[in-house]
């Protein structure tokens, strides 16, 4: 093929390179749906929840203190650090309840921008539960009543039957959108939440 040839064949395959390789892409997104969603959470330490679980705000809860609880009104359009367990609390559960402060704190300047909540699936054992959680201020714990959380806990994971030790993020609008297991690290939280911040703050 002479030079000039390929002078006259280069707008044409200008063109096919435009308008194709978007073809080409979306196709392979229709026929590999779970692709889009494995790209999506590139980058991320924890479950991408998609869609979001929005949170049910209408239901009242009473706090370990006595105080009552809502959504709406407690967390206050922040993002929220939530964990699940229960009042037996091993140490899978104290590290965890640390680690919520210390992510927190990581924030720094941000820091006010995020709650802690802690639900317990189980109150018996409330006064141990109390002792071990008496130096974390600022911290909202939630123990009844058993048929709010039941709902609140569907609502937050309808997936994992036994959700103890797990850690959730909740955006400013009571939406679930990431999910960490047990065994998953406070560094990897710690830049997701990050993020998360940076990207509300535009």
């Amino acid at each position: 093929m002479s030079s000039e040839t390929k002078k006259n064949y280069l707008p044409l395959i200008m063109l096919i390179l435009i308008f194709g390789i978007p073809f080409l892409a979306s196709t392979i997104f229709i026929l590999n749906p779970g692709l889009l969603a494995k790209l999506s959470t590139a980058g991320n330490h924890g479950e991408l929840i998609q869609p979001v679980r929005a949170l049910p705000t209408e239901l009242k809860f009473s706090q370990i203190n006595g105080d009552e609880f809502r959504i709406s009104k407690n967390l206050d359009e922040k993002w929220t650090l939530l964990l699940v367990t229960n009042s037996i609390c091993d140490k899978i559960c104290e590290k965890n309840i640390f680690h919520l402060r210390q992510i927190r704190l990581a924030m720094a300047d941000d820091r006010d921008f995020v709650n802690r909540l802690v639900v317990l699936n189980e109150t018996s054992d409330l006064e141990k539960f109390k002792e071990k959680i008496v130096k974390y201020t600022k911290m909202y714990v939630v123990t009844e009543n058993k048929q709010s959380i039941e709902k609140l806990l569907s609502a937050v994971d309808p997936i994992n039957k036994d959700r103890t030790n797990h850690i959730y993020i909740i955006d400013p609008f009571y939406n679930v959108m990431m999910h960490y297991k047990p065994t998953d690290k406070a560094e990897g939280i710690i830049n997701d939440l990050s993020r998360l911040l940076k990207a509300t703050k535009g």
